[in-house]
């Protein structure tokens, strides 16, 4: 599916780049939504074993089946999810312990995607699009402003944001 949905936006994209009588007849692309893993850049699954290692390095254990579940969920909240099921001391400070598995597990993440090809034709194919304002958005399970550094070596920031880009 992703790599048919990746194949229809640069072959929209060329033809309405190549044919301006096409480009007129067909209906505007006015807005893409993109899945990030596995359509914009490479799925090595990096992010489910990086959310199980920063969980197991403060004592909290779930399998890489349990986070499958959650796939495309803010990292937050499956953080937060993991943590909640665990037994622990009375007035233990559950919000600390979430966010010092997020933080952990955005450093971690961070140097990894310095490593991550983005996938081939993906960054022309979405710049390819009419020449037009056209919204962009992807589904990345990040907070807004969280998932930047993790894509900025990509050279992808732009098409990223999720924003209006102006053509």
């Amino acid at each position: 599916m992703k790599t048919l949905a990746a194949a229809t936006l640069q072959s929209t994209a060329a033809e309405a780049a190549t044919s301006p009588k096409r480009a007129q007849n067909s209906p505007a692309i006015r807005l893409v939504v993109l899945d990030v893993g596995g359509t914009i850049i490479e799925d090595r699954g990096d992010v489910p074993e990086t959310l199980r290692s920063a969980m197991g390095n403060r004592g909290v254990t779930v399998t890489l089946a349990d986070i499958s579940e959650w796939r495309g969920a803010s990292k937050r909240e499956i953080i937060r999810h993991f943590v909640e099921r665990q037994n622990m001391p009375p007035g233990a400070d559950r919000e600390k312990l979430v966010t010092a598995i997020y933080q952990d597990f955005n450093a971690r993440l961070g140097e990894i995607y310095r490593t991550v090809p983005p996938i081939a034709g993906a960054e022309d194919a979405i710049r390819k699009t009419p020449p037009k304002r056209v919204s962009s958005g992807n589904n990345h399970g990040f907070r807004s402003g969280d998932y930047h550094p993790h894509f900025s070596p990509l050279g992808m920031g732009e098409i990223l944001r999720g924003h209006r880009l102006q053509r």
